[in-house]
């Protein structure tokens, strides 16, 4: 084999081990035992994305077929992990002169993570939940309340297929909506 080819499924190999096995990345650890700083938000956004990956990946191999039993469990699991570290988001805010809450500029990055996480959530709590996080951001971007919209009209549909990315397709379809979101 190849060496370069090697080296592809070397790395391949140490991505699996850390995103899907949840194994450490013994780059990272180098860097923290030589007390190179990391700081919490990054570490928590990683976790984030990392959740958002999972998630996707196991819509992604199931497609349509949303009420694969299988399939919920999986993502059921990767959520229940995902909800507490929303909620450590909320320790980042703080307040202005005016006493208006101010969140790090970071959490603007979180748009597509929480679309996919939240297109995924059966509970109507965790639902709830996200949907006024996401409504009480001090960001008033367009994309912000696009997806609000998007996620509502997926979870208001009556035919028990609101759910996941590939659905959020099939509404965008239906609805004509366009959004970006990176």
């Amino acid at each position: 084999m190849p060496s370069g080819q090697t080296r592809r499924l070397s790395s391949f190999s140490k991505f699996i081990s850390i995103v899907c096995l949840g194994r450490k990345d013994p780059d990272l650890e180098t860097l923290s035992s030589k007390g190179v700083p990391y700081p919490g938000e990054l570490l928590l956004a990683a976790e984030i994305y990392k959740r958002a990956l999972l998630t996707f990946l196991h819509t992604t191999f199931y497609g349509p077929r949303v009420t694969e039993l299988l399939l919920r469990s999986w993502v059921g699991a990767v959520i229940v992990q995902a909800i507490p570290l929303f909620a450590q988001m909320e320790t980042w805010l703080t307040l202005d002169s005016h006493g208006r809450t101010r969140e790090p500029a970071i959490t603007t990055t979180f748009l597509w993570p929480l679309t996919i996480i939240r297109s995924c959530l059966a509970n109507l709590e965790h639902r709830k939940y996200l949907r006024r996080m996401l409504s009480n951001s001090q960001y008033e971007m367009q994309s912000l309340s696009q997806v609000l919209r998007l996620l509502n009209w997926l979870w208001e549909d009556p035919s028990g297929y609101e759910y996941g990315p590939y659905e959020l397709e099939m509404v965008m379809k239906n609805k004509g909506a366009i959004i970006c979101i990176g």
